[in-house]
């Protein structure tokens, strides 16, 4: 978005359903999975 754009922003005349997750929780999942920071030579 360039400077000086200008943005409106408006209530949508619906509602959503969103899941809630913590970051730190989502991020030790995807490490757990992927393994990430393991050292697989021992």
């Amino acid at each position: 978005i360039d400077n000086g754009r200008e943005l409106i922003v408006k209530k949508a005349g619906f509602k959503i359903n969103m899941v809630e997750y913590t970051a730190d929780s989502f991020l030790k999942t995807i490490r757990n999975k992927l393994l990430w920071g393991e050292d697989r030579r021992n």
